[in-house]
């Protein structure tokens, strides 16, 4: 079975995300959420899906807290999909997996610091953006 990455090397994209192994796999390689893209996976992902992709985001930003573009693009991204879905069971989700992970400690200063200073690259939905930054910190 090939995955998405290994199909499109060059496209990889969250337009290209089938199922919940294709989200995990976009967070994997460091691919950059954009606003529009949540329709996209809306239509293919439900509510409990989309919490396990979030779920990874949680466990991919405490390992990689000391790495600084791969944390932007996961604080980034998240709070993309979280200020765009506006379900707090998915907040929750991420919360909860943050916090139990071995480096959550530097993992959530790593996502204060970046989710309140970082501009986003999404200047059209930047106060929904900044606005899920500060309800999760």
């Amino acid at each position: 079975m090939t995955t998405l990455v290994q199909s499109n090397k060059s496209s990889a994209t969250w337009k290209a995300l089938q199922n919940v192994d294709d989200g995990l796999e976009l967070v994997d390689v460091g691919i950059l959420l954009s606003w529009s893209d949540m329709r996209h996976i809306a239509k293919h992902l439900d509510v409990p899906q989309q919490a396990e992709v979030i779920r990874h985001f949680a466990r991919r930003l405490a390992e990689r807290s000391d790495m600084r573009l791969s944390a932007e693009i996961i604080v980034e991204s998240l709070m993309i999909w979280l200020a765009s879905s506006a379900n707090e069971a998915l907040v929750a989700a991420f919360l909860e997996e943050l916090l139990v992970q071995p480096k959550s400690d530097a993992a959530s200063r790593v996502l204060v610091e970046i989710a309140l200073t970082v501009e986003p690259s999404e200047d059209t939905h930047d106060t929904d953006i900044f606005s899920m930054s500060v309800a999760l910190v």
